[in-house]
């Protein structure tokens, strides 16, 4: 089914934060704040780009693709906006226009270093990224 989304890394929400997020968001089918930390945060022995997650919770709405879902993805962006890490979990982006940032500035160069060797005509896309 045609959906729109939005997800992001966030800090742990205060109560106030809370009441906030879960009323901005009515339309949607599913509004999920799942705790991370855990086997989440410990890197993993062997490394990799993106071996944990460095954030408590990650924030994911869905809906139907319908004006009702954009307008409730466009109110709970700002309810949760104190609390974003600036970085996202890769494999729940569902456009390039959304505020995400996947890697910090050094595991960026890494990861351009190998993709210029593995895909030199740009096949895979760099890190996308937008002020939070």
């Amino acid at each position: 089914m045609p959906f729109h989304s939005d997800c992001a890394l966030v800090h742990e929400l205060d109560e106030s934060g809370w009441v906030k997020v879960l009323d901005a968001g009515s339309a949607l089918l599913a509004l999920e704040l799942r705790q991370l930390g855990g086997a989440f945060a410990v890197p993993a022995a062997s490394g990799g780009a993106l071996d944990r997650f460095a954030a408590p919770l990650h924030y994911y709405g869905v809906g139907m693709a319908a004006e009702a879902t954009e307008h409730d993805l466009e109110a709970v962006r700002p309810a949760i906006q104190p609390y974003l890490t600036g970085f996202t979990a890769p494999n729940f982006v569902d456009h390039f226009q959304q505020p995400q940032r996947t890697h910090d500035d050094e595991t960026r160069v890494r990861v351009e270093r190998v993709r210029r060797v593995v895909a030199p005509t740009g096949l895979f896309a760099g890190d996308v990224e937008a002020v939070v």
